[in-house]
């Protein structure tokens, strides 16, 4: 299939999304990474779909977790928390999750 990982276009898609995911207490469960990272320049996330970076203004969607992204020792891939109402993390992009995606 012609897929790539999930794009989130608006806080009704994260909603919805999140809803989806959540899992009780089980974090590994609930947590599921999206298609944003800020792997080519530190602080710039990008989405992997359309190459767009966020933007927060202007309808854009930004949904961090309090104190996020916080990239420590260099997090680079962000997921979305099924069970913290769908925000999201910077977390290490070797860290096993399941993930979302979308068809292109």
């Amino acid at each position: 299939i012609n897929a790539e990982y999930m794009e989130i276009d608006s806080k009704q898609e994260n909603t919805f999304l999140a809803n989806l995911t959540r899992h009780g207490t089980n974090l590994h469960k609930a947590g599921f990474w999206i298609g944003l990272d800020d792997i080519e320049l530190e602080g710039t996330y990008v989405w992997a779909l359309d190459k767009t970076a966020l933007t927060a203004g202007a309808g854009g969607v930004a949904l961090w977790g309090q104190g996020q992204p916080d990239n420590t020792n260099n997090e680079n891939c962000v997921w979305l928390n099924g069970n913290d109402a769908g925000n999201w993390y910077d977390g290490h992009c070797s860290n096993a999750k399941n993930y979302m995606c979308e068809k292109a």
